[in-house]
């Protein structure tokens, strides 16, 4: 199965393991039945480096995103939504949560 991102939308893999300091942690709330996560300070976020996977349309009257699929990006920790596809887990973001690109 492919996930192919709507309009304004990126799919990112991690690329470290989870449990190595890197992955993108969230709590799960039953009492509202939605994901938290926990407050960060400004600027002082953890960042998770990511693989692009593949970018939705740029929605009408919106810069392009500046990445591509196959590109190694910086991504704030507790960004976008996860969603497992064949046992991978696959975070759908905004551009907004890229704060660079790994060269």
């Amino acid at each position: 199965m492919k996930v192919i991102p709507t309009a304004g939308k990126i799919a990112v893999k991690e690329l470290e393991e989870p449990g190595s300091g890197n992955a993108v942690s969230r709590t799960y709330s039953h009492q509202t039945g939605s994901l938290l996560s926990q407050p960060v300070s400004p600027g002082g976020g953890k960042l998770c480096k990511c693989e692009v996977l593949e970018v939705g349309p740029t929605p009408k009257g919106f810069d392009p995103p500046g990445v591509k699929k196959g590109d190694v990006v910086l991504v704030r920790d507790y960004a976008g939504d996860e969603v497992e596809v064949d046992g991978e887990d696959i975070c759908l973001i905004s551009p907004y949560d890229i704060v660079g690109k790994v060269e």
